[in-house]
């Protein structure tokens, strides 16, 4: 085998591996979001799709191959919303604004949070009203197993809480799209709200 077979040889591998990772990254990380998304879909609420997922410039084919199969096709997912700069992962911004203050599990700020097994709605309202937020602002919801981040008013997120909040063993988020404010609940039924941490200089 030549130099030039041994590369070409080398460059399908990688290929293979690639195909391989992003295949199983959406299995992990997208494929049980649809179920979320659905809700959002049939009940034709007003939304923005503002991040599908983070990957690499050389994922996006095997993402776009993907996307064109079943059950993806049916939501006509805007591949444009595949975010390949690190900087500007909202995820990120998320973390860097919030950061955990537990070691192995992600809570975002160090104030005993609530345990509400309560309406989501009415949690979620309540915090709302102590932060002095509008409920016709539109804000990101996202889960933090999951890539995507949506965007639609925080009083549509009220209205069907019931429901999109009827994911027990999910991290679920609302944040301000500056990360302003924050409202959390855990897979533990632990239900917080923090406003951005001020640095004192």
């Amino acid at each position: 085998m030549d130099e030039n077979q041994k590369q070409n040889l080398a460059a399908k591998k990688h290929q293979i591996q690639l195909r391989i990772s992003a295949n199983e990254f959406i299995d992990r990380h997208l494929i049980n979001w649809l179920e979320i998304y659905e809700i959002v879909v049939e009940n034709d609420v007003n939304h923005e799709l503002v991040q599908l997922a983070n990957i690499t410039d050389e994922e996006i084919s095997f993402w776009e191959k993907r996307m064109a199969t079943e059950p993806f096709n049916k939501f006509n997912l805007d591949l444009q919303k595949l975010n390949t700069d690190d900087e500007k992962n909202i995820v990120s911004k998320l973390y860097a604004t919030f950061p955990s203050t537990y070691p192995l599990r992600y809570m975002p700020s160090d104030t005993v949070p609530v345990l509400a097994y309560e309406n989501a709605g009415k949690i979620i309202a309540d915090f709302a009203l102590q932060l002095q937020v509008d409920l016709e602002e539109e804000v990101f919801l996202f889960y933090l197993y999951y890539t995507p981040v949506l965007k639609l008013k925080l009083k549509d997120i009220i209205a069907y809480a019931d429901s999109l909040y009827d994911f027990p063993t999910e991290d679920i988020l609302i944040a301000s799209p500056n990360f302003d404010w924050l409202i959390f609940r855990s897979t533990e039924e632990e239900w917080r709200f923090c406003r951005r941490p001020t640095v004192i200089s």
